[in-house]
């Protein structure tokens, strides 16, 4: 009878799920666009922090009753590390830090970041610059085109090369930038762009909010302010090097759930925003719109782990809301584990945080 009661409840949760999922779910045309020739040289995952770890995240309860392990969101905290100046004219919808061991392994150049990618949305100011990360001056200003409302963005290996891609709020096009920087000798130059093509954006409401590559996968991840996540595969072309035009395959779309407590069902998570892979658990983190909080996600199942609370962090009155996540790829500390930068929107600094499970 417990056995029997144990199969019951499962398919009874797993019912109620799938229904929950159907119900908020927005349709999607998943006509793909998508591609991805560029190559990943290095994956920095540690015994600390790996994947497997990442599983216990989510807090596990053991019901006597019916042997069911149930698990809900972990509320998590931060400490702060360091703060640095930021433009407070940036609207910041994407941000990633340059590093060699990112698209290059964990023993490849200095192992010091020192510049920060940046995007800044609104139509007429939008841009993508690069920024200097110990002072927050910004070194270089790509503007967009008045009819785009930039959002996130994020840089890849691409063909011995490197190139940026940016997201675009509601036209349905990104823009595609090369990168000219020398990651492996250790930041001899400073990082340079230029606008070279465009790319069509399929998400489940063609939006497009914030990307990130992830490495591992060989694939970017993309949210458009619904509960789902999209992983785009980079399509492979056979065009001229000089052709800056890319396409990309939606490959899967990954709803996510969180749940705050056991007496509640795992819901969906809406207005996901700004993205950022985590190298050490292999999840991703991300911003939720007009939320002080950022959200772990499992890539296996998208559910949340944690949930951080980050509203204690200053920011100036008349600022807009927390955006913006990168991780920290830096030998200045003894471990860069748990340790992302962040900031928002006109915000006057940037922070450097540990996440803290609580």
């Amino acid at each position: 009878a417990v056995c029997l009661g144990a199969v019951v409840l499962i398919v009874s949760l797993s019912v109620a799920l799938t229904r929950s999922e159907q119900t908020t779910q927005t349709s999607s045309s998943n006509t793909g666009v998508g591609a991805s020739s560029s190559p990943f040289f290095g994956l920095l995952l540690d015994d600390h922090h790996n994947t497997n770890h990442v599983v216990s995240h989510v807090v596990s309860h053991n019901d006597d009753d019916n042997n069911n392990i149930t698990e809900e969101t972990v509320q998590g905290s931060f400490t702060l590390l360091e703060t640095v100046s930021h433009d407070t004219g940036s609207f910041t919808q994407g941000l990633e830090v340059l590093s060699a061991t990112r698209v290059h392994g964990s023993n490849s150049g200095n192992g010091n970041s020192l510049y920060m990618l940046e995007s800044s949305g609104l139509y007429g100011r939008s841009n993508l610059r690069i920024v200097d990360i110990s002072s927050g001056q910004v070194l270089q200003q790509v503007n967009v085109d008045g009819q785009y409302f930039a959002e996130g963005c994020t840089y890849f290996p691409y063909q011995n090369k490197y190139k940026v891609v940016q997201l675009t709020w509601k036209s349905g096009t990104g823009l595609v930038y090369d990168l000219d920087y020398d990651f492996q000798n250790g930041n001899t130059n400073v990082p340079a762009l230029s606008l070279v093509g465009t790319f069509p954006i399929q998400t489940t409401n063609g939006e497009g909010w914030g990307i990130v590559y992830h490495p591992q996968l060989d694939q970017f991840i993309v949210s458009d302010g619904s509960s789902n996540l999209h992983f785009w595969k980079l399509r492979s072309s056979s065009d001229s090097d000089n052709d800056g035009d890319l396409e990309f395959d939606l490959v899967r779309t990954l709803p996510v759930t969180r749940r705050l407590s056991l007496e509640s069902s795992w819901t969906s998570v809406w207005r996901l925003n700004e993205l950022e892979w985590d190298p050490h658990s292999n999840t991703i983190l991300a911003n939720v719109w007009q939320q002080n909080h950022i959200v772990r996600i499992r890539l296996d199942d998208g559910k949340v782990t944690h949930q951080y609370d980050l509203s204690s962090l200053s920011r100036p009155s008349g600022a807009d809301v927390l955006n913006g996540i990168a991780a920290v790829w830096d030998s200045r500390t003894t471990s860069s584990v748990d340790q992302f930068w962040v900031t928002g929107k006109l915000w006057s600094q940037m922070y450097r945080i540990q996440l803290v499970d609580n």
